[in-house]
């Protein structure tokens, strides 16, 4: 016996489709009744792509690194993959500032990062080009 992970009903070993909400156990996914052989054809028919993340330090001074930025576009698209996505992420903190008197200072704890996601098809679908 084994269990639903969508509902929880208890099925045979051998049940591939729960009959209770109709989860596939073949595809991990809830699939309407009698629909199971259209969902086989669409995943065949998907591309698959693969993702890779690279994290560029940015300047001390907040200036973006373009020289090690191009570095990377250069060598993935050397490599099949194309750029996806990129985005700036600041992380870290400001720390809280001390106080003598009138005289007081704060450090600024803060790394600026660009986010470069590149991705490249692996299996060829008819979206995949």
């Amino acid at each position: 016996m084994r269990e639903c992970p969508n509902c929880g009903e208890m099925l045979g070993d051998t049940m591939e489709v729960c009959f209770n909400c109709s989860y596939s156990f073949k595809y991990g996914q809830v699939v309407r009744k009698g629909k199971e052989q259209d969902l086989e054809v669409q995943i065949l028919k998907n591309p698959l792509y693969q993702y890779e993340v690279v994290v560029v330090n940015n300047f001390s001074d907040g200036q973006v690194d373009r020289g090690q930025i191009q570095a990377e576009l250069d060598a993935h698209a050397k490599q099949g993959w194309r750029l996806h996505s990129v985005f700036n992420n600041e992380i870290g903190k400001t720390s809280t500032a001390v106080a003598i008197g009138f005289v007081g200072t704060s450090v600024n704890a803060t790394i600026d990062q660009t986010v470069i996601i590149f991705e490249r098809c692996i299996k060829a679908g008819t979206d995949c080009v």
